[in-house]
């Protein structure tokens, strides 16, 4: 069985796809496991499977969103596509560090690490200031929003759980990762906490403005739509 599936929703970013790609291959190698790289190709101008045709390997598998467009069904369809034990998620224009898998694998194998989904410190953010400088699990005494994450910080969960909660909601274009995080407490169900980086956010994003690649979609949404983001949550 495959161990690890590393899964990246890339929609329209050939410049910073590689490097994602690279970095996630780096990692399964070096975590000397089972493991895949899933891309779910949701663009519409620049096709995965041409950007990467450099990197056939069979370790990589290419997927096209069937519909609808979107990070939360393009994350949902990679997913369906793993047959892994635990699922990793990558954003197309960062980079995975090259011993993160290691660590978790090694923590879950050892017997510490005994959580269903975790997350990772972010390398040079003050982010998650003040939670434990040792991995270990969250327990309810953290505050809930220390616990609602972005996908994008070396998040990684079982596929069964991530199966049972229904995945990602697919209404959501913004603040879908704190709405799976808010499923997950709502089970009862603890994160693993790792201080050191598991990513490296923006790392594989073209220096200047020059590039072709799409610009961050979180980054570019209006306080509209994130205001009416969490009124969606709210009522669920």
């Amino acid at each position: 069985m495959v161990e690890c599936a590393v899964i990246i929703p890339s929609r329209d970013r050939p410049e910073s796809i590689r490097q994602s790609v690279d970095s996630a291959h780096a990692a399964l190698a070096n975590a000397k496991c089972a493991g895949i790289v899933i891309i779910v190709d949701d663009g519409d101008d620049f096709p995965v499977r041409q950007t990467l045709a450099n990197r056939s390997t069979s370790a990589l598998r290419i997927a096209v969103n069937p519909g609808p467009k979107g990070p939360s069904a393009a994350r949902n369809h990679g997913a369906g596509q793993a047959q892994s034990e635990l699922l990793f998620f990558l954003d197309d224009d960062d980079l995975m560090e090259e011993d993160y898998i290691k660590r978790i694998l090694a923590q879950r194998r050892s017997g510490s690490c005994k959580t269903a989904w975790g997350f990772s410190k972010i390398r040079d953010s003050r982010a998650y200031h003040g939670l434990p400088t040792n991995a270990t699990m969250l327990g309810p005494e953290v505050p809930l929003r220390q616990r609602l994450v972005g996908i994008g910080t070396g998040f990684w969960v079982e596929r069964v759980v991530f199966q049972k909660l229904g995945g990602l909601d697919e209404n959501l274009r913004i603040n879908e990762d704190t709405d799976f995080c808010l499923a997950l407490a709502s089970d009862g169900l603890m994160p693993w906490y790792d201080p050191e980086p598991g990513v490296k956010l923006d790392a594989a994003r073209p220096i200047g403005t020059g590039g072709t690649d799409r610009p961050s979609i979180t980054k570019s949404a209006l306080a509209a739509e994130r205001a009416a983001a969490w009124q969606y949550i709210l009522k669920k």
